[in-house]
């Protein structure tokens, strides 16, 4: 059982990279998140979108949603944006993607695999 649990999620977190890989860039502008559960059972949850792609010298500004009984956080550490959003709140950030690369987004506060977040893509 807790085999068929584990491959359940290694699928669930595939399926969000691989859907994410082909998420169009964004104009400069505004994106919003919601973090959401993804198997309640085992505790998943995740940014969506987990994957944001932007083109260099855009301003982006992430809205972001916890709909959730407790605080997440959202960092990307690479444009310097680190936030902690209660539950049930809402955060806004903006920064401009200054350098190309792809970047990681991590929950700051609950580093155990279960709280995957995602990936900043800055094309040239």
């Amino acid at each position: 059982m807790l085999l068929r649990k584990g491959l359940a999620l290694c699928i669930a977190i595939a399926a969000l990279l691989f859907l994410g890989s082909f998420v169009p860039p964004i104009e400069a502008g505004q994106v919003t998140l919601h973090i959401v559960d993804v198997d309640a059972h085992e505790g998943v949850q995740v940014w969506v979108p987990s994957s944001i792609t932007v083109k260099k010298g855009d301003t982006v500004t992430l809205v972001l949603v916890n709909h959730l009984l407790e605080e997440h956080g959202y960092e990307i550490e690479a444009v310097g944006v680190k936030e902690v959003v209660g539950n049930h709140q809402t955060k806004t950030v903006t920064f401009k993607a200054t350098k190309a690369g792809i970047f990681p987004i991590k929950c700051q506060l609950h580093k155990a695999e279960n709280h995957y977040a995602g990936q900043l893509v800055v094309l040239e």
